[in-house]
């Protein structure tokens, strides 16, 4: 078996590490560790725009086309730079299981605008509840 690294998986391990040396630095990792929720948007958009983000969603929703592989491609420099994005959740968990499963209008509403950049998505777990929740849900706007 060969193991070695397809040309795609070089192509967006260069092009996450190129964008992630230019602009997660210390002073950079010091301002958004500052902020309330940790998290670098300015980053996530220049990663959306030059395709990272939608690179393993299937080319009918604008993406790539690449799988799992260059996914983990794209963790790797990520956790290289301990760059403060949810690339993991919003588009390794949350946007390639709805483009797998997901129907036509969820691939639109989910799929889509997360491998945009333009939404982050994260899980939601069931809690045991009798007769009500303990952890609350709330709507917080944060753009």
């Amino acid at each position: 078996m060969d193991f070695a690294p397809t040309e795609a998986q070089q192509d967006l391990t260069e092009l996450t590490r190129s964008i992630l040396t230019d602009r997660v630095t210390t002073a950079r990792l010091r301002e958004v560790e500052s902020q309330p929720d940790r998290f670098d948007r300015a980053l996530w958009t220049d990663l959306a725009k030059a395709g990272v983000l939608g690179a393993a969603l299937p080319e009918s929703l604008g993406g790539g086309g690449c799988g799992l592989l260059e996914q983990c491609s794209v963790l790797v420099e990520l956790g290289r730079a301990v760059a403060p994005v949810p690339y993991l959740t919003s588009i390794a968990a949350g946007a390639s299981a709805v483009a797998r499963f997901g129907d036509e209008q969820q691939l639109e509403r989910f799929a889509r605008p997360a491998g945009d950049g333009e939404i982050v998505l994260t899980a939601a777990l069931a809690e045991d509840a009798d007769p009500l929740p303990e952890t609350p849900a709330t709507r917080a706007d944060r753009s």
